[in-house]
């Protein structure tokens, strides 16, 4: 989906009005987040709603937006595996404003250590791991297959 040598990521946000939507799979209404990844930054924000009638037809739309991640409440696993499949990571567990969840994942992206309690979980391998789990810098998770 990206290169190394890109210095932006962007990520996707199911939202309502302008909080995080508590199920990925009811939502019509998307953030996307341009981050810098050198700098761990917010680049750009824009708001997009998806119009299909297909729900498997959304992670396909996200691929065409350029997406490489998903930050989302929670998440039914035929849309994790269905994101997946797309090449696209997926942190859920998230809930309230979209910026307080925007600048809590990229500060526990900037400190690992410091993951606050009920942060999220991503699921990249079937398996959880903690949210902050390098998604910018791009390291891949040792247990995920090689596509």
């Amino acid at each position: 989906m990206h290169s190394p040598q890109t210095s932006t990521c962007r990520i996707a946000l199911p939202c309502y009005e302008n909080r995080v939507m508590p199920r990925f799979g009811m939502a019509r209404t998307f953030i996307f987040a341009d981050i810098n990844r050198s700098k761990k930054q917010i680049t750009a924000i824009t708001e997009k709603n998806w119009e299909s009638s297909q729900p498997m037809d959304l992670p396909a739309w996200l691929q065409q937006q350029r997406v490489e991640g998903v930050l989302c409440g929670g998440i039914h696993p035929r849309y994790q595996i269905a994101l997946e499949a797309k090449g696209m990571w997926v942190a859920w567990g998230f809930r309230g404003e979209i910026e307080a969840v925007l600048n809590q994942w990229l500060d526990a992206e900037k400190h690992p250590d410091k993951l606050a309690d009920g942060f999220g979980f991503v699921s990249c391998c079937r398996i959880q791991h903690a949210a902050a789990s390098n998604k910018i810098s791009n390291t891949p998770c040792p247990r995920r297959k090689k596509p």
